[in-house]
Order: structure tokens, then C-alpha cells, then sequence
């Protein structure tokens, strides 16, 4: 399993994927949300990680975690709301506006502030 380090490797390695997608010409808001998601589930995994010394294999399993964990219930709902956007934008061709990216953002800070607060 991944450690705490790579995890963080990750999380920067996504953040930087994101910035690049927003600044490009075109526009990628599923893959900047995506980008964003998976952000997230290396910030919690992180968290697992360092606070409790687990891993998760599947989405259900960090769901369960998240739901189940006092200092991760808080952002629960953000995550969620982030991971379902992720979803319509890779499997259900819902075309993500900037006011999509915009709500995204504010998830994703939600998830980091608390993620931080806690490590």
C-alpha cells in the first residue's frame, strides 16, 4: 500500500494536472473535476493512512471509512458531492461548466482545510 509520502506525491502531482487543465486553451472542466476528485481521495487515503493505518481498495470501502470516521464525517457530504460530479462527468457525458469547476473547488478546499486541520 501506498504510504503517506506518495500519497502526498500524488496530491501535488493532481494539483498540478488541474492548474494546467484550467490554464489551457481548451476547455476540460470533466478532467479539471476529475483531477479535483481524485485529489480528494488521495487527501483522505492520506489521512487513513497516517491517522487510522489503513487502506482503501474500492470506493465503497473509503465511503464506509469516511461515513464511519468521526473526523472525516464533517466532510463526508463534500466528498460525495465531488465524487458524484467526477462520476457524470466520466460516465454520464454531463457536460461540467465553470460554475460546475467553481462548485468542485469549493469541495475540494472543504476536504484539504479539514485533511490539514487533522494531520
Amino acid at each position: 500500500m501506498p504510504s503517506a509520502t506518495q500519497h502526498c506525491t500524488k496530491i501535488n502531482h493532481n494539483r498540478d494536472f488541474v492548474t494546467f487543465l484550467k490554464t489551457s486553451p481548451s476547455s476540460f472542466n470533466d478532467w479539471v473535476i476529475t483531477g479535483m476528485f481524485y485529489t480528494a481521495l488521495h487527501q483522505i487515503e492520506r489521512y487513513l493512512d497516517e491517522k487510522v493505518g489503513h487502506h482503501c481498495n474500492t470506493h465503497s470501502q473509503r465511503h464506509d471509512w469516511m461515513f464511519r470516521t468521526a473526523d472525516l464525517n464533517r466532510i463526508w457530504y463534500d466528498y460525495q458531492d465531488l465524487y458524484n460530479m467526477s462520476m457524470d462527468a466520466r460516465y454520464r457525458f454531463i457536460t461540467m461548466t465553470d460554475d460546475d469547476v467553481s462548485e468542485a473547488e469549493e469541495y475540494l478546499e472543504a476536504i484539504e482545510n479539514q485533511i490539514e486541520s487533522l494531520l
